[in-house]
């Protein structure tokens, strides 16, 4: 069976436009009901970053964009590079937003892997820097924008 790049491509740009429009039902419907999510993709737990845990399946992947969009107001998230080999499609890109928690900003680069099958993506996952999206949890005001030139 032959693997359509492009339609993987269309389906990681639609899914980044959906993030985009914030539409949380058309995100899960690129999803195979048994997908292997993980974000950020990290053997260390962030006890600021609650969300970085594996996830299995939609009904827990639901959960976890619950989570992010009850602490971060994410400005933007939008891809630089997309890449494909086999069923797999690279992502680079940037995010930028704040913790809601304490409205300090943050912004990172990140590498997402997608494997699709069939049209659905069902493995997931996100490589970035988490320190500063950390960091945006731990300080308010002048206090957050120390912390992060530290870094």
């Amino acid at each position: 069976m032959a693997i359509d790049y492009e339609k993987n491509i269309k389906t990681v740009k639609d899914l980044f436009s959906a993030i985009s429009r914030r539409d949380f039902p058309a995100i899960m419907s690129y999803l195979d009901e048994n997908v292997d999510w993980q974000s950020p993709a990290t053997g260390t737990k962030v006890k600021e970053i609650s969300w970085s845990k594996p996830r299995f399946g939609k009904s827990e992947v639901s959960a976890f964009f619950n989570e992010v969009r009850s602490k971060l107001a994410l400005d933007d998230m939008s891809y630089t590079t997309l890449i494909a080999d086999g069923d797999r499609v690279v992502a680079e890109g940037t995010m930028r937003g704040s913790a809601i928690s304490t409205g300090c900003f943050f912004g990172a680069d990140f590498a997402m892997v997608f494997t699709l099958r069939d049209g659905k993506i069902v493995y997931f996952r996100n490589y970035y820097d988490s320190a500063e999206i950390a960091a945006a949890f731990m300080s308010k005001g002048e206090e957050c924008r120390a912390v992060l030139k530290a870094a």
